[in-house]
């Protein structure tokens, strides 16, 4: 797949979504088998809805890569993900925040590089290819979007995730984020 994405093969069919309603679909969803995994999802602090351009596949693509990464990575039984979001003028931002054990800061830049594994733990084959963050990376870029990391002070990893709304609408900035 990301391969195919490099040279831009990989089929994509953007259209008019709601941001929010996918977000809430997604967790909604996908909540038992994370659950399962050891992952709590809580969504917080949403939009009534946000109205974006994008392939719905992708953008599922996206919440999965990051959740997949917050389950495998976590430090205790038992983990958790905030999903927040709002509107900022023409944008759509989204964050999804772990308590996992965070990462080096050193290792801010290379996060989204294809096949980069952190440290050792990260290493092992059974965990995954490497390749999440890399395709979330490149999947935001073809949104027109941009994604960025941040590690939180007490521990765990915030991504930072910017898209235009559609039609470059310009909304007033969220006031309960």
């Amino acid at each position: 797949m990301f391969s195919k994405m490099e040279l831009g093969e990989f089929p994509y069919s953007p259209e008019h979504l709601d941001a929010v309603k996918e977000i809430k679909d997604f967790a909604w969803a996908s909540s038992e088998e994370y659950r399962r995994r050891g992952l709590q999802i809580k969504v917080e602090a949403m939009p009534d809805s946000a109205i974006i351009q994008a392939d719905p596949t992708y953008f599922r693509s996206i919440l999965t890569n990051l959740l997949d990464n917050s389950a495998k990575y976590k430090k205790k039984a038992i983990g958790t993900v905030t999903i927040t979001a709002r509107t900022d003028g023409p944008y759509f931002k989204l964050l999804v925040e772990d308590d996992g054990p965070g990462i080096p800061t050193q290792a801010l830049p290379k996060l989204f590089d294809a096949f980069y594994r952190n440290d050792p733990s990260r290493k092992n084959p059974n965990q995954g290819s490497g390749l999440g963050l890399a395709i979330v990376a490149k999947t935001m870029e073809r949104m027109g979007g941009s994604i960025c990391a941040e590690i939180l002070p007490n521990g765990g990893l915030r991504m930072a995730l910017q898209v235009p709304l559609a039609g470059g609408e310009e909304r007033e900035t969220d006031p309960n984020y």
